[in-house]
């Protein structure tokens, strides 16, 4: 029965009911903030910062791509498939539903994480839910008269710890080790690519990710990421449209029979949480909402006003997960409307779904992939780096590049179904605290956003 497939547990269907219950009361509390002023979102893509605000390391576009760059890896590509595979076509509704209430919370991540940001030595910004925790205690939030500050303190202190190691630990499984095990997956039919030898592949990662970031030097892991990023999600998405577009008259046919899917109950009633459960959580893998680790990459951007930047990271679930897991999840659709057959859970069968309508997509699907989990791998280590410097307090060193350059070889061979307990065990650690940092300052942080949005909108004022 499916209710014994791995990715089902009691624990995962605990996690994925709070993340979306609280994201849709987030939703509500803000009045649903990331429909209202999502083109004021984009138009902030464009906006200058005077040089007397110039306080940070990255852009801000840099700063979206960083995010981006962390959740559009192969592994996104991967999510459709398997939601698709594990739990039907219905998934994709709930993955989407999800990305929808996701930017909230989004929004709010990198918000706090630039508000409660601090500065470590060479003007270099660290900030995310573990700093926030620290912070909201000096400013005031932890009102408890019962509990001494120091006790508070301490308490704090160890939850920071246990969300900054757990999240070190996600991050290397999610951005690293599957990354690699997914390209490699979608290279294990093939057998040269142009003079390389595919098995060479991870050793020609590991020498690009050494040339690009040895130094350590974050604006040059954006900079890479900034131009690498746009130009692999466009042309991905421009073939996946000329896909949809070919194939126009069944469009709606799937979107009646995605939505169908999502809400009939099937023969032993209970199937469809299973379906609900799977699309949630697997959204998370994809936009990373709920996980406060964009909010790492936001808090470095040079921007004026907090609320500013939480707009920019709004954008992220819409780009990585409504736009581009659509666009995928309706090619592999299609192809399996017309007779195609997915083998497996991985992102192959998304590129053999391509192939099924233009067979002779292989190799350009293999380098777009490339790129994005290159991509992937320089944003993680962007990320592991920041979480290294909080804990630490060292900067990064050729070793720590060593050390992340053997895990990425290592991915290409290991079983990512045998790190799951690994992930069940960590993941309350990472999303309750992120949670709990929102949940704590939301009032201050409407707030800001009503100060930040009076001369825009009046209407959002009481």
């Amino acid at each position: 029965m499916i209710w014994s497939h791995v990715f089902f547990r009691y624990e995962l269907c605990f996690i994925a009911l709070i993340v979306f219950i609280f994201s849709l009361w987030l939703t509500l509390y803000l009045r649903f903030i990331q429909i209202r002023y999502f083109s004021h979102a984009w138009s902030l893509l464009n906006s200058k910062i005077k040089k007397s605000f110039d306080l940070g390391e990255i852009s801000q576009a840099q700063a979206l791509t960083l995010g981006l760059s962390g959740t559009i890896g192969i592994a996104n590509i991967a999510v459709v498939s398997a939601c698709i595979v594990i739990a039907g076509p219905g998934s994709i509704f709930w993955l989407i539903v999800s990305a929808i209430v996701g930017m909230t919370i989004k929004f709010c991540e990198a918000t706090l994480g630039q508000k409660f940001r601090i500065e470590k030595n060479n003007h270099i910004f660290i900030g995310g839910p573990m700093v926030t925790l620290d912070r909201s205690l000096d400013e005031g939030q932890f009102k408890n008269p019962f509990i001494s500050k120091k006790i508070k303190k301490v308490g704090l202190d160890i939850i920071s710890i246990a969300y900054t190691l757990s999240l070190l630990i996600i991050i290397l499984i999610f951005g690293n080790l599957f990354q690699m095990n997914q390209l490699g997956d979608i290279f294990k039919d093939e057998y040269t690519l142009s003079l390389i030898q595919i098995n060479h592949l991870p050793y020609m990662v590991i020498f690009l990710i050494m040339t690009l970031v040895w130094n350590g030097k974050f604006n040059r892991l954006a900079y890479f990421v900034a131009r690498v990023i746009p130009v692999a999600i466009s042309i991905y998405i421009i073939f996946c449209l000329s896909i949809i577009l070919v194939n126009l008259d069944r469009f709606l046919d799937l979107i009646v029979v995605i939505f169908k899917d999502a809400f009939t109950i099937r023969a032993n009633g209970y199937d469809n949480l299973f379906v609900f459960v799977i699309g949630i959580l697997l959204g998370m893998v994809s936009h990373e909402s709920g996980l406060g680790i964009s909010s790492i990459a936001h808090a470095s951007a040079r921007v004026r006003y907090p609320v500013h930047q939480g707009f920019i990271a709004m954008l992220e679930p819409f780009i990585d997960t409504i736009l581009i897991c659509f666009c995928t999840a309706f090619v592999l659709l299609l192809a399996m409307d017309q007779g195609f057959q997915p083998t497996g859970f991985s992102s192959l069968n998304v590129k053999l779904a391509f192939e099924f309508f233009i067979p002779w997509f292989g190799l350009p699907f293999n380098l777009i992939m490339t790129l994005l989990t290159l991509s992937c791998l320089v944003s993680s280590y962007f990320y592991v780096g920041k979480l290294i410097q909080y804990l630490l307090s060292i900067n990064l060193s050729l070793y720590t590049l060593l050390i992340y350059s053997v895990l990425i070889y290592v991915g290409a061979f290991v079983q990512i179904i045998d790190l799951i307990p690994i992930i069940l065990y960590v993941l309350p650690f990472v999303i309750l605290p992120n949670l709990a940092c929102i949940a704590i300052n939301i009032k201050d942080l409407r707030k800001d956003i009503i100060v930040y949005l009076t001369n825009l909108d009046d209407s959002f004022v009481d």
